[in-house]
């Protein structure tokens, strides 16, 4: 089971686990660990710690920008990643089969 970062650590979230599946075959793609309540406060905690970090909150608005816009492009590239694993194999057709 795929566990959720909370704080810079890993660990298995203590809600139930989160099932996904691949419509046309209702094969796993996934599973996940929720997040309980309880674990939403530990994160929403984290967070404001780091926010309030000088290590960022002294950083220039273009400096933070650099680090949002490269988290961006990473999750990006595994939103494309798993839309092709989720789309299976391309199949081409002839021009006479159209």
């Amino acid at each position: 089971m795929q566990p959720i970062l909370i704080g810079g650590e890993w660990r298995q979230g203590a809600g139930a686990p989160i099932v996904s599946t691949y419509p046309a075959d209702g094969s796993v793609n996934a599973e996940v660990s929720s997040a309980t309540p309880e674990d939403v406060d530990r994160a929403v905690r984290a967070g404001a710690k780091a926010a309030s970090d000088p290590a960022w909150r002294d950083l220039k608005p273009h400096e933070r920008a650099r680090f949002l816009y490269r988290i961006a492009d990473m999750i990006a590239a595994r939103a494309r990643c798993a839309t092709n694993r989720l789309r299976g194999p391309r199949v081409r057709r002839s021009a006479r089969e159209t």
